[in-house]
């Protein structure tokens, strides 16, 4: 597997840095070329974000008329919604809010694009935030497997330049772990390269560093080893995603009613996705990350503060977040029908709240699907927060496993066949959740 750091490293080798004097130093950076490269028409793509830390979908996607509730949760409740208090939950059903700060989803809600699913996860799984993160993106509890969306691309392989993505983060995500090399982009300001002496025109409309690197590593020398021949072919992959990737804007300005994105591994990771789906390039599946410090073990909500408050770096996390989805939602409005997201954690937080007004590692937890082609609203059953609707009497049951969530999207969605969830969900049996409306919104 080749990271993005990995493959300039190969790209700026023995082959290519004869190119390269001491009067033309490197710059990795984006150019704006104004002739853009040939790009392929696209199609779905399934955009999995996972809530690293183990975050807590009880306090995301409050239950406000579950009366055991405010008993387990004295300090840290959402209190009902009512009218225009900032500080209560937004109403979402008569039975299940939403935390006032992702009040920017309600416009998605309200559009009937979101599905929530508030009590999902995987049976058999720990306490422990590397195992679960490392099972869940596996699909199965076993250590050594390759992530299930690594698996869907090996089953499935595409002949379009990017056909998946780890977006927003520099190292390989777990769950597209497999035999095919995917690529990962930090943000848009380090990944192109341009040089003076080989980028002369308006804009460096004729980057010729790109195509020169994508000669040089067309084909092995004759007598090459397997290992070298390798190298050349992911070389070659990495310059043609160079040069495509070279031909986005470095100043793109996100078509979201005046919204921007976060400068951070989720907004970054959203803009670059964004521009890749709306220039057409098959991006099939992508992977990132939220990740604000969900693992709220103690001050979730400090004494003097309260849940609309903003200023609480917490909340300011999630509003940022929300802002982000919503940014994103308006920003491919001309896509929606062809890109779902799917949030999701490792394990959801003790339902009781601890002595030090936070909680602990749980279950099960909120997640929700984000897209024109989802049948929005509460999807799937609350399981109760009374002590003998618990398991173990401190967690949240599970109602969905995640893995039929994630198999109704790879089959409703992107269209693999039902027979192929053996292999990517290796033991699970699927069951449809109804989550999926195929005819878009």
């Amino acid at each position: 597997m080749t990271t993005r750091r990995q493959a300039l490293k190969l790209l700026l080798g023995a082959g290519a840095i004869g190119a390269v004097n001491a009067e033309a130093p490197l710059s990795l950076k984006f150019s704006s070329p104004t002739a853009k490269a040939q790009m392929g028409t696209g199609g779905k793509t399934l955009i999995k974000v996972f809530l690293r830390g183990g975050a807590d979908g009880i306090n995301l996607f409050p239950p406000y008329t579950d009366n055991a509730y405010y008993q387990v949760r004295p300090d840290l409740a959402v209190a009902p919604p009512n009218g225009n208090d900032a500080s209560s939950a937004i109403q979402l059903t008569a039975d299940m809010g939403a935390h006032p700060a992702l009040a920017p989803l309600m416009e998605i809600w309200d559009n009937g694009d979101l599905a929530l699913a508030p009590a999902t996860h995987m049976a058999g799984t720990g306490r422990s935030h590397f195992d679960n993160q490392r099972w869940i993106e596996n699909g199965i509890i076993d250590n050594n497997a390759n992530g299930y969306l690594g698996r869907f691309v090996d089953i499935n392989q595409s002949n379009a330049t990017f056909p998946a993505l780890v977006a927003g983060r520099s190292g390989v995500a777990q769950v597209l772990r497999g035999r095919t090399p995917v690529t990962a982009i930090r943000d848009r300001s380090s990944f192109s390269i341009s040089d003076r002496l080989w980028c002369s025109g308006d804009d460096c409309s004729d980057n010729r560093y790109l195509s020169m690197l994508r000669r040089l590593n067309e084909s092995a020398p004759q007598g090459a080893s397997p290992a070298e021949r390798q190298a050349y072919e992911k070389a070659l992959d990495m310059s043609e995603k160079l040069e495509l990737v070279a031909n986005l804007s470095d100043d793109y300005t996100p078509d979201a009613g005046g919204l921007t994105y976060s400068n951070d591994g989720f907004g970054n990771g959203l803009e670059i996705t964004a521009q890749l789906i709306k220039a057409g390039v098959g991006l099939e599946v992508v992977a990132m990350d939220w990740s604000i410090g969900w693992d709220t073990h103690s001050g979730q909500l400090p004494n003097n503060v309260d849940h609309g408050d903003l200023n609480f770096r917490y909340h300011s996390r999630i509003r940022e977040g929300a802002n982000n989805m919503l940014a994103f939602y308006r920003d491919i409005a001309d896509r929606r029908d062809d890109v779902l997201m799917i949030f999701g954690t490792e394990f959801g937080r003790t339902v009781r709240q601890n002595g030090s007004r936070g909680t602990d590692h749980g279950a099960a937890a909120a997640w929700w699907m984000i897209g024109g082609a989802v049948n929005g609203g509460v999807r799937t059953a609350w399981p109760g927060l009374a002590e003998n609707q618990l398991e173990n009497g401190r967690f949240l049951a599970t109602s969905l496993d995640y893995r039929d969530m994630l198999g109704e999207a790879l089959v409703s969605f992107l269209g693999a066949p039902q027979s192929q969830l053996a292999d990517i969900f290796p033991g699970h049996s699927f069951s449809s959740a109804n989550l999926i409306n195929a005819t878009g919104s």
